[in-house]
Formats: structure tokens, sequence, C-alpha cells
């Protein structure tokens, strides 16, 4: 919403934006009646089968979901999860669940699969539109509050990272005066906190302006062994600390064309990660190669696995604080998601599978320099 004065008044500006509803229905009458309840003025999509809605959703830029069970292809409910675990990637997208069967069980399922609300089926049209409007309502509250969180985050962030600057400088010559061993280990303790507390900030703040589009890459020629090295030699120190040891590239890595501050602080991210969780007396091993279309960076670690419902939720805003509650995988949240903004700006992907023998492999994959 903008303000424009006019003729000494304040005259309100509103920004319209289509409300677009994805129908997921595989009988023909029933579609027909959901997508004559969604209210006038909304963008309908309709959808026949569950592969069909996941396509769709990915595709096209939708705000609610109404989803029809059961599907003709696929477990209506983990149709659900998907649509629930992708958007933990953006906005909230409510899903409104039209069961067949309207028992408690049923709607309990639904409810614990990730749906907003449930109606059963046969459904009156006046109540699905009504649901649908509350469901908008929910949205738009929760991006608003998304939005001013993020901005006094950004805010915050900005105003503390001078007097931790200060503090990092004055906690520096003091070390390097300090003759005592005692009181020099306790000054090299603060220093790496005040340093750990300024480099949260600062990704704090290039995952905010990366959100939001303001910062715009400057691409060049970049040696993903070289970066990755450079990531292993400076968290030698405190692979060292660990107990672990860090093997980077043993060769010359594929070229891509990265901007590569943000890249390599991509990378020296998921070698961290990967140090952090590793057993003591193992080893963190960095691999790059090419592989077809993709050039691709692999951090292998010998730490505790990443659990498969981890997997797609460990790169999303504060994902492994949400999901990990209990895990042996825990973290601020927000790093690995920085990870995934610098990959998805350069056309790339980061993801996490197993490695054979136990532990976790990290792969960053960026298109071939060529493309």
């Amino acid at each position: 919403m903008k303000d424009a004065k006019a003729g000494g008044r304040v005259a309100v500006i509103a920004v319209t934006h289509t409300i677009t509803v994805l129908v997921v229905e595989s009988e023909p009458s029933a579609r027909e009646l959901a997508c004559a309840s969604v209210p006038t003025g909304w963008r309908v999509l309709e959808a026949r089968s569950g592969s069909e809605a996941l396509r769709m959703a990915k595709a096209e830029p939708v705000d609610l979901v109404v989803l029809g069970l059961p599907l003709p292809d696929a477990d209506g409910l983990e149709v659900c999860r998907e649509l629930e675990r992708r958007s933990g990637q953006g906005p909230l997208l409510p899903v409104l669940v039209l069961t067949a069967d309207g028992g408690r069980d049923p709607k309990d399922a639904a409810l614990a699969a990730g749906a907003d609300d449930v109606l059963a089926k046969p459904v009156d049209p006046q109540a699905l539109a009504l649901r649908l409007r509350v469901l908008e309502h929910l949205r738009e509250h929760e991006r608003l509050v998304h939005d001013r969180e993020d901005e006094l985050s950004a805010l915050v962030a900005h105003d503390l990272r001078n007097p931790l600057c200060a503090a990092a400088g004055i906690l520096g010559m003091l070390r390097k005066e300090a003759t005592d061993p005692s009181l020099r280990e306790d000054l090299d303790t603060a220093f790496s906190g005040v340093t750990r507390a300024r480099e949260i900030l600062d990704d704090l703040l290039r995952a905010r302006m990366l959100e939001v589009g303001a910062i715009a890459p400057v691409r060049g020629d970049c040696d993903l062994a070289q970066l990755a090295s450079a990531a292993a030699k400076g968290l030698a120190g405190a692979a060292a600390e660990q107990g672990v040891e860090l093997i980077p590239p043993r060769s010359a890595g594929p070229m891509v064309q990265a901007d590569p501050d943000l890249l390599g602080r991509a990378v020296e991210i998921l070698v961290a990660n990967a140090v952090r969780y590793a057993r003591r007396g193992t080893a963190v091993e960095i691999s790059t190669r090419a592989d077809g279309g993709e050039r691709i960076v692999e951090i292998a670690d010998r730490g505790p696995v990443v659990p498969d419902a981890l997997k797609q939720t460990i790169f999303e805003k504060f994902g492994p604080v949400a999901a990990a509650r209990g895990s042996a995988r825990r973290g601020y949240g927000l790093a690995l998601h920085l990870v995934w903004l610098v990959a998805t700006l350069h056309g790339g992907s980061v993801r996490v599978r197993d490695r054979e023998g136990g532990g976790n492999v990290f792969l960053l994959a960026l298109p071939a320099a060529t493309q």
C-alpha cells in the first residue's frame, strides 16, 4: 500500500493481487462444484491428480489449495505433506482438504499431514467459499507478520554490527599484548564468540538482502576447488579444536560463472557445518567434480545422519531449529538457508544425502560455466 498526497489530503493507493486457488479433484462433478465455489475475481487452476497438482504448484504462483481426497494416483495425505514442505521455502500456502469420509479420524489425519482446514463431502458451496476467505485472511496476516519480523531482524543486525566490530578490534589488540597464558586463553574465547556473533549477523543481512533481491551477483570465473580449499584453510583452526581432519580437494576443480564472494561463503558454511557435527577423530572430505551439466562441490562428514524428514526442511529459513528439536543436528537455522539462497540465485541447488558407512554428504550444484 502506498500513500500519495493530493490536494493537501493523503490518498491511499491499494496494490491489488489476484488470488490464485489450485483445485485438486479427480471427480469431475466435485471439481466443478469446488471451482464454482471459489470467490468471484479469484483465479482458479484445476488439477485431476496428485502428480499434476505438485507440478502446477511448482510452476505456478499459488496462494491457496483445495485438495479433494482420495486421489487416483497418489496418497492424498502425502501430497498434502509435500505442499506443506514446499510452503516452507516461501509464503504460507494454506491447504483446505475435502474428504469423502466425514469421520473424526480422517479429519485428524488430514490436519496432522499439514492441512489448515477440513470439510466433508458433499461440500456446501457457501461454506467452502467462506473457509477460503478465512484462509486467505490468515495467509495475508502471516505474510505481514513475516515481513515485519524480517525488517526488525535486519535492523537489529545492522545496528549490532558496529559495536561487535569495535569489540572484536579491542579484543584482538588485547590478545596480542597479553602475556599471561590464562588471560590469553580467556581473550581467545571472547574473541571467538564475538567473531561468531558477527558472522551470524552478516549471514542474516545477506539472507535478507538476497530474499528481497537487493543483491545482484557479480559473476566471474570461479574455480570450485580453489573456493573449497580456501574454505578448508580458513576453518583449519576450528577443525583442529574439534579433533577433525579437513581434507581439501586433491586436484583442480571445474569452473563456474558465479559471484566468488557469495559462493565462497556458501561453501564455507557447508564445510563449517560438517566440521561442527563430525565425530572427533574422523575426517571431513571436500571434493569437486563435473557431472553432465552440473558442477558440484561435495562435503562428506562422519557426523550424525540427517533424518529423512529433516532432509526436506534443513535448508528452509529456521528449518533446523523448527524440525530438529531433540535431534543431534540443531542450528540457529539461517546459515544453511543462506546456502540455498546463493545456490538458487545462481540457478543451482543444494541437497544432502546419506554417506555410505555413516554420515552425510552435502552437495552444492551449479550450472556449468558454458551454460
